[in-house]
């Protein structure tokens, strides 16, 4: 097998957790704001509208899990 300079200098390669990327997709300033709106549903007890924000937050992060493994 053949090393090539930028081989020998370059550093380790890392892989990231996919349970890092999913919940770092939760932690953005978008899904922050509709964590706010999903508590404010729940205290006024609209649980429908609550359920919808739920799965809206976890289908964007999985979404975005997706798109992060597909760069890396």
């Amino acid at each position: 097998m053949h090393t090539t300079p930028s081989q020998l200098f370059s550093p380790p390669y890392q892989t990231i957790p996919k349970w890092y990327i999913f919940v770092s997709q939760l932690w953005q300033p978008m899904p922050i704001m509709i964590w706010i709106a999903v508590v404010i549903e729940g205290a006024i007890q609209n649980w429908i509208d609550m359920a919808v924000l739920l799965f809206i937050q976890f289908a964007n992060a999985s979404i975005g899990r997706l798109r992060v493994e597909k760069v890396t």
